[in-house]
């Protein structure tokens, strides 16, 4: 019995050790260094970063293949995934798995002439000198000569395509793209010039003819170097440009072009070429003693920067010489003196400003403040009557010396005043309607009106103002004469010229004279009056250069 027992027990023993050697060999992980492993793709095209594609492991366990889990079975590392070439997949096994496996895929350079590309001109092409170009795949810019290379041939001389740029991609590039580059001419450069004329100016520059060159552009631009126009073409490397108006500072711009197979190649713009013409001589008109010691002085318009006046009591300027300054846009100047004596003797010059500096052009001609160049007048007559010849004198003398300016009218009444017998005047015959005559204070006058009329006739000044009298005079002809009465009927001429006048009234020995004089070199315009009559109608006329400017018509 006991033997049986011990049977038993030692069966039950060796039951227990199987069973433990069994799990033991199960919880043995499993080597996967001979697995299997691949990629979803065997290649794949080179995208600028690392490519990491989906991994699948194989092992043969018991003769079978089992597939294992990529969450519980085995990790993945990749190297050499970035570049063109061979990239490789290690996996190492996980939980129940041991060991090592590995596999490969190829990343493939990608084709610079495929779709997604784009080539940029950087760097236009001169003769000598190659284009540069950058590359682009997509919004990615490529390196030059490490993602490709340029080679350039046919860029020795100028012209539209002419040069051929070959493009090779490297590294993880490949493939060739040619395109066919324009070669421009070189930027004008060496620019000079110089007046040959009051408004001419010759430019010369380097000459472009080694590149094939014959053409150039000239283009007037602003200050700030904007073109305002095309200038002027030709064909060698120098140009007059004439025609230009004087006392101006201008600016150029010149550019090279050829044009071949039909399409026309610039250059890029020269630098900005400033340049300047002298003003012409301006036309003083006067220069004349104004009033608080002043001279004023008159002139022309004319293109320039400013005006420079010179004025001295030395007629040779040889001392006590001074200088004053006008803008561009004034025609006028009054200038203070302290010396109210002496004539003053007055020239005028215009001036370009160029570069900070004064570019003067010719003085005027020397005027005088005195005004000595009788510039028209003229006569009546009058019979001795004592109070009428007062009357004359006493008008006369208050006219005298007066200077209107351009510009200015003459009015008889402010100027003489009202005619009193406080101020002289006496009583002497004056028109009462058509027939009659009486004697008022002052009468006599309107002779000198009339006298005054037609010498602003001969001037071919404005006539502002004038009346007939009520009866015919015998000191001027019929349709000639000037009415004036105090508060009603006045005299008025404008002084339509460009200088200052000063008239002078002269009465004595039975002849009353009004003379304009001036202190310029001006001469009065070829005046004729005519009155034509139809019956007690006069109409007369005043032509100027063969044109009629002013009619009036009186009725006697």
């Amino acid at each position: 019995m006991r033997k049986k027992v011990i049977t038993l027990s030692s069966l039950f023993a060796l039951l227990i050790c199987c069973f433990i050697g069994v799990n033991a060999y199960a919880d043995e992980p499993f080597d996967i260094s001979a697995a299997e492993v691949k990629t979803t793709y065997a290649s794949y095209d080179y995208r600028f970063k690392e490519i990491k594609p989906i991994v699948t492991v194989t092992v043969v366990k018991e003769g079978e293949s089992v597939k294992l889990d990529s969450k519980t079975d085995y990790t993945v590392e990749y190297s050499d995934n970035i570049n063109a070439g061979t990239a490789t997949v290690t996996v190492t096994g996980t939980g129940g798995y041991t060991g090592c496996a590995t596999g490969n895929f190829t990343i493939r350079p990608l084709k610079i002439t495929e779709k997604g590309f784009s080539y940029t001109n950087t760097v236009k092409a001169y003769p000598g000198s190659a284009p540069q170009y950058s590359v682009q795949y997509k919004k990615t810019e490529l390196a030059l000569d490490t993602d490709y290379t340029v080679t350039s041939t046919g860029y020795d001389k100028c012209g539209y395509k002419v040069a051929e740029v070959k493009i090779k991609g490297i590294g993880n590039f490949r493939g060739t793209k040619t395109i066919k580059a324009s070669v421009y001419p070189d930027r004008v450069t060496g620019i000079k010039y110089k007046k040959t004329g009051a408004s001419e100016i010759k430019f010369k520059w380097k000459s472009l003819e080694n590149e094939g060159i014959k053409n150039y552009r000239i283009y007037l631009v602003d200050k700030k170097g904007k073109v305002i126009k095309t200038f002027k073409d030709v064909k060698t490397n120098s140009a007059v440009l004439s025609d230009l108006e004087r006392g101006k500072v201008y600016n150029f711009k010149i550019r090279a072009y050829v044009t071949k197979n039909g399409k026309t190649l610039y250059s890029d713009f020269s630098k900005k070429v400033s340049c300047f013409t002298r003003p012409e001589k301006v036309t003083l008109n006067y220069a004349c003693r104004g009033a608080k010691y002043k001279i004023n002085a008159g002139w022309d318009e004319i293109s320039c920067s400013g005006y420079q006046i010179k004025y001295s009591t030395d007629k040779k300027f040889k001392k006590n010489v001074k200088y004053a300054y006008a803008g561009s846009l004034k025609t006028s100047k009054k200038i203070k003196v302290k010396k109210a004596g002496k004539p003053y003797y007055v020239k005028i010059r215009a001036y370009t400003k160029f570069n900070g500096e004064k570019k003067f052009g010719k003085w005027s001609r020397k005027f005088t403040t005195e005004f000595g160049k009788l510039y028209e007048y003229y006569s009546t007559y009058y019979v001795n009557n004592p109070n009428r010849t007062t009357n004359l004198k006493l008008a006369c003398k208050a006219i005298d010396g007066t200077i209107i300016y351009p510009g200015e009218t003459f009015s008889f009444n402010e100027v003489v005043g009202i005619r009193t017998a406080s101020k002289g005047y006496k009583p002497a015959p004056i028109f009462t309607g058509t027939t009659g005559h009486e004697d008022g204070v002052g009468g006599g006058v309107c002779q000198v009106a009339s006298t005054m009329f037609n010498a602003a006739l001969y001037c071919n000044f404005a006539i502002v103002e004038r009346h007939q009298h009520s009866q015919r005079v015998v000191y001027c002809p019929l349709g000639r004469d000037a009415a004036i009465f105090w508060g009603s009927e006045d005299f008025k001429f404008r002084n339509t010229s460009d200088f200052p006048i000063r008239i002078n009234m002269i009465c004595e020995g039975g002849k009353l004279t009004c003379k304009i004089y001036t202190n310029g070199y001006k001469k009065p315009p070829k005046v004729k009056l005519e009155v034509d009559r139809s019956g007690n109608h006069f109409t007369l006329h005043r032509y100027v250069n063969g044109k009629s400017n002013y009619t009036t018509r009186s009725t006697y």
